[in-house]
């Protein structure tokens, strides 16, 4: 049963918070285990699409918390090899900003922890970083087609200084320089 503790998009907000402040841990542990192997198990076996909330909720809440506690190798391995499930190469999605934002920032982040990452269109790490890199240039929010540059303001999505800071901080060079 896919229940709402496996469930990785509805699952690892309360999981990242107990990790994060030391509560539960064991438990926090045990679901982030359980939701990482029943998340691939449903990718592969097509009981479950691939859901970028999913891909994004299981990332960050491993990356907040790695730190802070020892991950069990085998859900980490269970990320990794879902991550590798997804195709990189170009934007195949609907065009919600939201999709587009968690499948590849998570898609580069995954890229830059796991060097050795080959995705479903055979991309390997480098070449899902350059990829993915189109979040922070070529489809800069404000020129997509389906978004227009007032909205981006009003949410306060479409800020150069969002893109900066995200570039200052990557640990790539080539992300750090600023776009065309």
């Amino acid at each position: 049963q896919h229940s709402q503790t496996l469930n990785a998009k509805h699952g690892m907000a309360s999981c990242v918070s107990r990790l994060l402040t030391g509560v539960d841990t064991p438990q926090a542990l045990q679901q982030f285990t359980a939701s990482a192997a029943a998340t691939l198990a449903a990718a592969r076996t097509g009981k479950s699409p691939l859901d970028p909330f999913d891909k994004h909720a299981l990332l960050h809440t491993w990356l907040l918390a790695r730190n802070k506690v020892s991950f069990p190798a085998e859900a980490v391995a269970a990320l990794r090899d879902y991550v590798a499930l997804w195709k990189h190469k170009k934007w195949t999605g609907y065009g919600a900003l939201n999709y587009r934002l968690m499948n590849d920032g998570s898609g580069y982040l995954a890229a830059e922890q796991w060097p050795a990452l080959v995705d479903a269109d055979g991309l390997d790490a480098g070449q899902i970083k350059a990829a993915t890199l189109r979040l922070l240039r070529r489809d800069r929010p404000s020129q997509h087609p389906r978004i227009r540059r007032a909205d981006l303001l009003r949410r306060g999505l479409g800020r150069d200084e969002d893109a900066r800071r995200l570039r200052r901080r990557s640990g790539d060079e080539e992300t750090r320089q600023p776009h065309a």
